[in-house]
């Protein structure tokens, strides 16, 4: 099963899990979506353009043939960062049959964090609701206006986080999320083939 936000796949020995959406914190709704890896990856191409520009300033002369190369080595740059460097955080689960445990992989930038869980120490796959409130409502209301005299309608900006995250209750009551979403119904597909995988019935929601 394939949708734009996760994979997961299983057979009879392996169910294969990864997803770039398993954070559960509140975003900031003053710059949701201003701050991203495109962005990130623009301003660190930016800097090393610049920075060669000043290192060679007195060495080559303007043309358009220097313009052209200089644009072409700026996205090439800007695809190495974004493929390389600065990558979305990324979380890939494997449960395994044969080895009756699950490995989890959390991935951000050059960072793995590991994780093995037996099945033993695994009581099922749930359902979590989070529920998120902005602090600033002044902040938004004038972000609104501002939108507003310029003709521009922010539609759900300000509204708050309601989140449903598919996780991992382990038999010491800890949890694992690997996955939130404001859709339930990609939480609940997981959650079904995480624990038809473990073949536990029954599972509670939070």
């Amino acid at each position: 099963m394939e949708d734009r936000c996760f994979i997961i796949s299983d057979d009879d020995n392996v169910l294969d899990f990864s997803t770039s959406s398993f954070s559960t914190l509140q975003h900031s709704a003053l710059h949701s979506g201003a701050f991203n890896s495109e962005l990130a990856s623009s301003v660190a191409a930016g800097t090393v353009m610049m920075l060669l520009l000043i290192i060679m300033r007195g060495s080559i002369a303007f043309s358009l043939s220097v313009l052209i190369a200089g644009v072409s080595i700026y996205g090439l740059l800007f695809l190495l960062f974004r493929r390389f460097v600065i990558k979305e955080p990324h979380l890939q689960a494997r449960f395994s049959r044969a080895d009756r445990s699950v490995e989890i992989i959390r991935t951000r930038f050059f960072f793995k964090i590991r994780q093995r869980h037996a099945f033993d120490q695994i009581e099922a796959a749930l359902l979590k609701e989070i529920a998120h409130s902005f602090t600033n409502p002044d902040g938004i209301d004038v972000v609104e206006k501002i939108a507003l005299d310029h003709n521009t309608v922010m539609i759900g900006f300000g509204k708050p986080d309601h989140l449903y995250a598919a996780a991992l209750r382990l038999a010491d009551q800890r949890e694992i999320v690997l996955f939130s979403s404001e859709n339930r119904e990609h939480a609940d597909k997981i959650i079904e083939k995480i624990n038809q995988f473990l073949e536990v019935k029954d599972a509670e929601t939070d």
